[in-house]
């Protein structure tokens, strides 16, 4: 059963519930000035850079999910936010689609960075390893879910339904230039919206843009191409020649900083996306009018539960280690950073901050590797100095520093991290009435909760 069908149970009871009339002459006319502002602002699109451009496209789908929040309050079609919480669920998932399709190409980039700081330290076959994991991360991923946009009924729309086929439509935009641009350069479904909508013509000169973006896979491939030059160079039959090594070691390193700013670039924009969805499910939660009796059970139950997964993207930042930052301790500490994360709570979604010497890194690794202190197969590597790591899942974290002899003298640390901030919200249960009938709302307080636990719980890194 559809989320759609679901709701129709707790459907408002508003006079225009199931009417069309004129759009808003007020906060729907500023959504839609808003949102044809920000289009226009997008134009023209960085040509060189489609994964740039793909985070300002999400930076305005965020913008426009909050508005959307905003404009809905007030507005009584219930028929209209009915039907597009199923297509909530839809943009959360791609959300989540994205994030996983970037931590692959995360993945890769830093196991090129890996083998150069092996090359830094003569390791010249460890760094073969290196780029032989790189080349293993590279199978092939599934397809990127789409958003199809289906164009609006011909004729008058509430406000509220104007509002969500913009919603809708920059969703779509957005997740069809996903899934060409992070798909490997792939066709794009070229998204258009007719109708009378001020933002109608600037959507589709975005859309037309996008569409000559998306087939120019330049940025992957382009540190593709610099380390399969370099693992040349290294398995060359008449040994390593030491300038050309030293050429394509540069050449990998430009091309993996480049990349490395813009994937971070478009996965906080990703994830501000994400934020912005679970909030607007939270307003169209908000928007059902059950009645006087019901709404105290079955609407401020599902907002709270909703409006706990809209505040937890407000996830904790940590500083490794306070002030002392990411360093060997002293010898007689060899324990400080286990004792540091001993005396914190670590949550699903939040991150920890890594200050410490260029000279030095930090890795996440196995269990049996943080055991042994082995650093020739990290699941993360960064040697940057100023590194920030998601706690992206519940369970153990195992982090140690690459530089030899480093974990052996302490500098490792173990963080559990947990996944939820409080226990489930328990119903209360009224008092029997006298005739032992069940209570007014105390129906639609069950159908509340199934709903509710029916509601999928998705956690994004912020």
């Amino acid at each position: 059963m559809f989320l759609t069908d679901k709701y129709s149970l707790l459907a408002p009871l508003h006079p225009k519930a199931h009417s069309q009339g004129k759009a808003a002459a007020g906060p729907t006319a500023r959504f839609d000035a808003a949102l044809a502002a920000r289009l226009r602002g997008l134009l023209p699109l960085p040509s060189s850079s489609p994964l740039a451009a793909l985070a300002r496209l999400a930076d305005l789908l965020a913008l426009t999910l909050g508005d959307a929040a905003a404009a809905l309050a007030g507005e009584g079609d219930a028929a209209a936010v009915a039907a597009h919480l199923d297509a909530g669920v839809a943009l959360l998932d791609a959300c989540n689609a994205i994030t996983a399709r970037l931590e692959r190409l995360r993945r890769r980039r830093l196991l090129a960075r890996f083998a150069l700081h092996l090359l830094s330290s003569s390791s010249v076959g460890r760094a073969r390893a290196a780029l032989a994991d790189r080349d293993g991360a590279a199978s092939p991923a599934p397809p990127l879910p789409s958003l199809p946009f289906d164009q609006p009924p011909r004729g008058r729309l509430s406000g509220a339904a104007r509002v969500l086929v913009a919603v809708n439509a920059v969703s779509s935009l957005a997740a069809a230039a996903a899934a060409a641009i992070l798909g490997g350069g792939g066709s794009f479904p070229l998204v258009v919206v007719s109708g009378d909508f001020p933002w109608a013509d600037a959507f589709n000169a975005v859309s037309s843009q996008l569409s000559a973006l998306a087939t120019n896979t330049g940025e992957v491939d382009a540190i593709d191409e610099a380390v399969q030059k370099l693992a040349s160079v290294l398995d060359g039959e008449r040994g390593v020649d030491e300038a050309a090594l030293h050429a394509a070691a540069q050449e990998v390193e430009k091309r993996t900083e480049e990349l490395t700013a813009r994937l971070d670039r478009l996965a906080d924009a990703v994830n501000g996306v994400f934020r912005a969805a679970l909030c607007l499910r939270n307003a169209e939660l908000g928007s059902f009018m059950v009645g006087p009796a019901e709404k105290t059970f079955s609407v401020l139950l599902l907002l709270a539960l909703l409006g706990a997964l809209c505040r937890r993207a407000g996830a904790t930042a940590f500083d490794v280690g306070g002030d002392d930052g990411w360093a060997v301790p002293p010898s007689n500490d060899g324990g400080m950073y286990n004792q540091w994360a001993s005396k914190n709570r670590f949550l699903v979604g939040d991150t920890v901050h890594f200050k410490y010497n260029k000279e030095d890194s930090v890795m996440v690794v196995t269990e049996e590797d943080y055991n042994s202190c082995g650093a020739s197969h990290p699941i993360f590597f960064s040697n940057n100095g100023d590194t920030t790591v998601t706690l992206d899942r519940p369970g153990l974290f195992y982090f140690i520093s690459g530089v030899a002899g480093h974990c052996e003298r302490g500098q490792r640390m173990i963080i559990k991290v947990i996944g939820s901030d409080a226990p489930p919200p328990q119903a209360s249960t009224p008092p029997p009435t006298p005739s032992g009938a069940a209570p007014a709302g105390t129906n639609v307080l069950a159908r509340a909760i199934a709903v509710a636990m029916a509601l999928p719980v998705v956690v994004i890194g912020v």
